[in-house]
């Protein structure tokens, strides 16, 4: 139930499935990880953020001549710092809204 099968040059595979790839109730609750949330938008999310409410964050990230200098391992810390947010983006739990919709503020944004 935790394993989402997809096939590419190399043949055959199976990766760990997240909540939001369970599309059915019955595929998400075989997944220990997940609940059905039966409310007005009825999807699989993850036990382990069930509590948390929606919520926006903004980053600001040092643009001055300081970046520009080796951050850890990474020789520009610009990017460094852009790669690593854009790298821990692909793990957070989005509600997949546009940055638009239900907004708290008129500030907009763009996405990774």
């Amino acid at each position: 139930p935790n394993c989402k099968k997809g096939s590419d040059a190399k043949g055959d595979y199976c990766e760990t499935a997240k909540c939001s790839d369970h599309l059915t109730n019955c595929e998400c609750t075989k997944n220990p990880g997940c609940y059905w949330d039966s409310t007005t938008d009825p999807k699989c999310r993850d036990v382990h953020v069930s509590a948390c409410p929606d919520l926006d964050v903004v980053f600001v990230l040092d643009g001055s001549g300081s970046m520009s200098a080796a951050f850890g391992n990474h020789p520009h810390g610009y990017y460094g710092m852009v790669e690593m947010l854009r790298d821990w983006m692909q793990t957070l739990p989005l509600t997949g809204e546009d940055h638009t919709v239900g907004a708290a503020s008129s500030v907009k944004g763009g996405t990774f």
